[in-house]
């Protein structure tokens, strides 16, 4: 079943015990969902020299375990309640919007802000399905929830290796798989590289060589779809070291020529 992120305000009891009552929800219906403050790495704390928190290190470690549990969703279930959505679900609906992941988005709140509502235009407009249902019981609630869950498609089309239908077939798994047409195999293999380049960007250290392989596998699937000739790609590249050098030496750009 489908990979579900749930995002939404963590900061009372109440918030945290809606998204529980989601999360129980979708894991009875079969789906597996991220939790963030129970699935993202907020346990113990990173302790500096002196035996105190450190901050910085606790924010960094708990966004990338997000991330993490971002890259690896089908879907998101997003909470909107509060007066503004909350900054961290706005960023990370934002986000499933530019990688195509479906957005189910639910307010509870009754509370409204002008004619428009409390609900940023920007965030419907991302959203795949936007429940009003601060008049609705809980069990319509997540029978809603559960109904569209129930459409997600797992791994959201995403690219996999040739023996990996056969693998999770071999192992029980009920999943379908298509091949895709021949017009569609530059697009998705586009998405592949840009997907596995995320994951890269993401990666620890021990898990950088893993992406790097399948970065490189990526591409030159795409450069066989192409038709391309790795001579004149090699002669091409060398015609950019020879005038614009490589990347080497590590500058970056960081603004106009105007002294800070």
């Amino acid at each position: 079943m489908a990979r579900i992120y749930i995002a939404g305000p963590l900061f009372t009891k109440q918030d945290r015990e809606v998204l529980e009552r989601i999360d129980a929800a979708l894991r009875e219906a079969g789906h597996n969902p991220f939790l963030p403050h129970r699935d993202g790495d907020d346990v113990g704390a990173a302790r500096g020299p002196d035996g105190a928190e450190d901050a910085a290190e606790r924010r960094t470690r708990i966004f990338l375990a997000d991330m993490k549990g971002l890259e690896r969703a089908d879907a998101l279930v997003c909470l909107l309640d509060g007066p503004d959505t909350d900054a961290g679900t706005a960023f990370e609906i934002g986000w499933a919007y530019a990688e195509r992941r479906p957005v189910f988005a639910l307010r509870t709140d009754f509370r409204t802000q002008g004619p428009e509502g409390a609900v940023s235009l920007m965030l419907l407009g991302a959203a795949d399905r936007f429940l009003p249902a601060d008049e609705m019981g809980w069990e319509d609630i997540m029978k809603e929830i559960v109904d569209w869950a129930a459409g997600i498609k797992p791994f959201g089309q995403r690219m996999v290796r040739d023996a990996v239908p056969r693998i999770l077939k071999e192992k029980g798994h009920d999943l379908r798989f298509r091949r895709v047409e021949k017009d569609e195999r530059p697009l998705v293999l586009k998405n592949k590289i840009e997907e596995v380049g995320r994951r890269l960007r993401m990666a620890d250290r021990t898990r950088e060589e893993e992406s790097v392989v399948d970065l490189l596998e990526a591409t030159e699937a795409f450069i066989r779809e192409r038709g391309w000739d790795k001579s004149t790609l090699q002669a091409l590249k060398s015609g950019r070291w020879k005038t614009r050098g490589g990347y080497e030496e590590g500058w970056i750009v960081e603004g106009d020529g105007a002294e800070p």
